[in-house]
């Protein structure tokens, strides 16, 4: 079995020798005998394409993709103008872990109340878009999947979902717009050999995911895999 997919289907922020969600996965399928990892932080569909040509010939392939494809992102130019070292797909998003220190956890509130202004200023003048155009979804959607059949006749999609509780409303508005897009794309080319599936509405809730909201927690990884092999994702 193949696996491609971003940060959220590795141990990132969590111990070394824990377990993601895919390897646990894989460990509760006995008829998978191995898996081939090939997972990359900020992944989006985009990036994921060659990583799927370089794929050898395999009986499954598994392709997760979380929030990064979605979320909007300041201009680099803006971004620079306010801290040149920041990082452009990382500087705007939550930490992982709230902040052992009140005071902390003050100066991160009045950067975060001074970035989520910049974007409400960066939106209007067209400086705060999402990192992938809806324009290019379906093509790359498609394409993706043209790959990945090339490579196997079964392919499995875990389409991530983030929480959004601490997330700006222009934020929501901007990456429901995107999701309702991508999910409507990834049904209209199911098959047979193609399943695609979303986190349950019970699974949506904060203890699943560390504090940036996006990233899951050990229970989050725990339940996802184990709700996946309930749904017998890899033996169709």
């Amino acid at each position: 079995m193949g696996v491609i997919g971003g940060s959220c289907s590795t141990n990132i922020f969590l111990p070394p020798d824990f377990a993601p969600w895919p390897q646990q996965l894989v460990d509760l399928s006995p008829e998978v005998d191995a898996a081939i990892y090939r997972q990359q932080g900020m992944l989006t569909i985009s990036r994921a394409l060659p990583m799927a040509a370089e794929l050898p010939p395999q009986d499954l392939i598994l392709l997760t993709f979380a929030a990064t494809m979605a979320w909007p992102v300041v201009n680099p130019k803006v971004s620079h103008f306010l801290a040149p070292y920041m990082q452009q797909e990382t500087s705007f998003h939550l930490a992982p872990y709230r902040s052992k220190t009140v005071a902390r956890r003050v100066v991160k509130g009045a950067k975060r109340f001074t970035l989520n202004l910049v974007k409400y200023l960066a939106f209007p003048l067209g400086l705060y878009r999402p990192t992938n155009s809806l324009r290019d979804l379906d093509d790359q959607v498609r394409a993706l999947l043209a790959i990945a059949h090339s490579k196997s006749r079964k392919v499995v999609w875990v389409q991530h979902q983030p929480m959004r509780d601490s997330r700006i409303w222009l934020e929501r508005l901007v990456f429901d717009r995107y999701y309702r897009r991508l999910i409507q794309t990834l049904s209209a080319q199911m098959t047979e050999d193609f399943q695609l599936f979303e986190f349950p509405p019970e699974f949506m809730i904060q203890e699943n995911f560390l504090a940036d909201e996006v990233h899951l927690s050990k229970l989050g990884h725990e339940r996802l895999a184990a709700y996946l092999h309930s749904k017998q994702a890899l033996d169709f």
